[in-house]
Order: C-alpha cells, then structure tokens, then sequence
C-alpha cells in the first residue's frame, strides 16, 4: 500500500482546513470499507456492488461524489492486495505442509478461485496470513 503526500506552498489557512476536514471525512469511509469488507465479507465483492448498494440506501458522507467514490475503489484495491499477498504465503505453507502434487494443485485451486473458506486448512492459513492494514484517523 502506498500513501501519497502531496506538499503545497503558501495554502491559505481555509483551504487547508477545508482539506484536513476532508481527508478525515474521507478516513472514515475507507476505516469502514476495512471493518465491514476487509474480512470474509468482502471476499469477491466489488468497488460498483458496494457503491451501489450504499447509494440505494441512500448513505451520506458529506463530500463530493468523486472523492467517496474514488476511496471506496481505492480501499478495496487495497484488501485485495493485501489478501493476493497473504495468498503467496500460503501457498509456501501448502508446499511445506503437503508433499502430494494432487493435493497441492487441489489447494491451490481453491485459494486461486477464493473457494478456500471450504477448506479447514486454507481458511486457518489464511486468517493466519491475512493481516488487514491499520487505519489511522487525522487530528487537527
């Protein structure tokens, strides 16, 4: 996960405090995509199901339409990759803990397809490896 900083000289004190008031508005949504989607709930769910969900239920957040959009892709971009890279573990863990090429394949089938809640083994591996990314609120 990357997070980008972006540095301005001589931003006036309402701009930056419109913009500080932003990013915390816009750390709300992404700590509740992690919470809500960042486990097993948001295991083949996409950025649209969401977002089009939330707009049904006609949820508000304060700031433009873009922006919350762009953060609800963003964040689950982001559980996505964490959960590919917990993925590369296991499968070193499925080379170590199972010898026969038929089981491995079987195994890696289940976690390629993310069928591994199925599978005792695959789902402790990865509850074991998948380690969802702290989110940090913006103070004043």
């Amino acid at each position: 996960m990357i997070t980008q900083i972006a540095f301005s000289d001589h931003i006036n004190p309402g701009k930056f405090a419109a913009l500080i008031e932003q990013a915390g508005r816009l750390g709300a949504i992404r700590s509740e995509v992690w919470e809500r989607f960042g486990s097993i709930n948001g295991i083949g769910l996409r950025d649209r199901t969401i977002r089009d969900n939330w707009l049904k239920q006609g949820k508000k957040f304060n700031v433009g339409a873009t922006p919350w959009k762009q953060t609800l892709s963003d964040a689950i971009g982001d559980i996505k990759a964490c959960r590919e890279a917990a993925k590369f573990d296991v499968k070193q863990a499925i080379r170590r803990h199972t010898p026969e090429k038929l089981e491995q394949k079987r195994l890696y089938t289940a976690l390629k397809s993310d069928k591994y809640l199925d599978d005792r083994y695959l789902s402790r591996m990865m509850r074991k490896q998948f380690k969802p990314a702290p989110t940090h609120e913006i103070k004043n």
